[in-house]
């Protein structure tokens, strides 16, 4: 992104002015915000029309030749590419690969700004053109002074009204996305204002976001009294080291606990009203509900856990002593067979010409090191760049962290894997000028390989494989292998 710095004016500016113009750096302070289409982190490439030097967008094209290829009902891109050629310029183009925030007051355009800002330093969503341009005609035509004027849903409601987004769309999200960072640079959020919020966002407790859940939300529990209690055991929980996939459904259990009182003993105003006969009906409720064998021994056992925290830390201190779960009462969790793939699926999983159909190198070698070692996909996917040590004999091993008993662990490798996690670190060397620090980096955004690529990304390029290579079963019926059942597929 290149720019002619423009100097702010800066005598007495209101306070969150103030904030922004000292943390929107020069290169997003622009008024035009010049996309270089070789940029690694906004831009995806030139278009790939030959001569044509502008930025490609959808489908490999810029904007220009991309309403050119929808308006020739869209015929097959690699005899597009092939015949058509440059658009000649009929004026000047400074919308062209760039973020147009001309139309805004200043501290419109640094509160725009400030957004793209935080996307680049993210790198996890690109940014295109068209998104930032509508949220920039949507804030001129109100003609407001700042985003945090009016309420989030009244800008997406605007938006939908005026044609200007559509429901679900990613100028909707890059508004909200917008309206919340604002938001916190304005309030100075940090984890402890965070954590007084009914919904947590994890991001702003500095815990990892590269796995759900994004967020732990509190609202629905609907009983004030049971909310701050929950809300101090999830909090205590985390400290302790729990995981957040474990605190979250620890929330989730708690929800039911609420809607169960709100249903059946709405008179409870507080921990005082609970007693034993009402626990022995939550069981039984429980027992008769739709959610399945597993969900409910989990709840109950975590509901068990939380009323004895409660009791143990006095965060109910009115909670009466006979109001408990006994671990007798509660029913036993379903234990299923492991979902092994079949034979004559697993064939068509390991042949090579299927898995050289895969659509990256990266792509490839985590598959590969998933069905020879058996790890799971998440922490396949969290590799560290250089995971293999040789043991005592000299045989290669994978150290790997086990998020799911939060423990490091050493399995052997076999040839295949080795050879897979090798020939991936020598791509990443030729690709990047210094190597990574994870195995699997994610492919957008991503210029230094720093973030690895995520379970979800895995599974829908996992899903496209299987439907591009037709796998089914015996009878001929298309079959679906989850991300996570690839570590069942162990090679002899």
């Amino acid at each position: 992104m290149t720019a002619a710095v423009h100097p702010l004016p800066l005598p007495d500016p209101p306070p969150l002015l103030a904030k922004l113009i000292e943390t929107v750096r020069p290169e997003f302070q622009q008024r035009l915000i010049r996309i270089d289409p070789d940029n690694p982190v906004f831009a995806r490439g030139r278009c790939a029309v030959e001569g044509c030097e502008r930025g490609g967008w959808s489908k490999q094209l810029c904007d220009s030749h991309y309403n050119r290829w929808r308006l020739a009902d869209r015929p097959p891109l690699d005899d597009y590419y092939a015949t058509t050629g440059p658009i000649a310029s009929r004026g000047p183009l400074e919308r062209t690969d760039a973020f147009d925030l001309r139309e805004l007051p200043l501290q419109l355009r640094l509160e725009v700004a400030y957004s793209i800002q935080r996307r680049h330093d993210e790198r996890r969503v690109r940014l295109i053109p068209v998104m930032i341009h509508q949220l920039v005609a949507l804030l001129a035509a109100a003609q407001a002074a700042s985003l945090l004027d009016r309420p989030v849903d009244d800008w997406v409601a605007e938006a939908l009204v005026t044609g200007r987004a559509r429901t679900g769309s990613r100028t909707i999200g890059q508004l909200r996305y917008a309206y919340q960072h604002l938001q916190d640079l304005a309030e100075g959020a940090d984890a402890e204002s965070e954590f007084a919020r009914d919904v947590w966002r994890v991001a702003m407790l500095g815990l990892d976001t590269t796995r759900p859940p994004r967020t732990i939300s509190f609202a629905e529990i609907s009983q004030p009294w049971l909310r701050a209690a929950a809300k101090r055991h999830a909090r205590f929980r985390l400290a302790s080291g729990k995981a957040l996939s474990t605190v979250d459904i620890e929330a989730r259990s708690i929800r039911y606990f609420s809607d169960f009182l709100a249903e059946q003993h709405p008179d409870v105003a507080d921990e005082a009203g609970l007693d034993r006969p009402i626990i022995e009906h939550y069981i039984s409720w429980m027992a008769t509900n739709a959610l399945g064998g597993y969900q409910t021994n989990t709840s109950l056992v975590v509901v068990r856990g939380f009323l004895e925290a409660c009791r143990r830390h006095r965060w109910l201190p009115g909670l009466p002593t006979e109001t408990i779960i006994y671990i007798d009462e509660i029913p036993r969790r379903p234990r299923p067979l492991p979902r092994f793939v079949d034979e004559f699926v697993m064939g068509q999983l390991e042949d090579p010409d299927n898995l050289a159909r895969l659509p990256d190198a990266t792509t490839r070698h985590l598959v590969i090191v998933i069905m020879e070692t058996g790890l799971r996909a998440f922490d396949a996917c969290a590799l560290p760049f250089n995971p293999v040590i040789d043991d005592s004999v000299g045989w290669p091993c994978l150290r790997y962290f086990n998020h799911k008993m939060a423990a490091e662990q050493m399995i052997p490798l076999s040839a295949v894997a080795a050879q897979a996690i090798r020939d991936q670190q020598a791509d990443l060397q030729v690709r990047l000028d210094v190597p990574p620090p994870v195995l699997f980096p994610a492919e957008n955004a991503n210029p230094d390989g720093i973030r690895s690529i995520s379970y979800g990304t895995l599974r829908e390029r996992l899903s496209r494989w299987e439907r591009d290579i037709g796998l089914h079963d015996e009878t001929g019926r298309p079959v679906v292998v989850t991300a996570d059942q690839f570590r069942h597929i162990l090679s002899a």
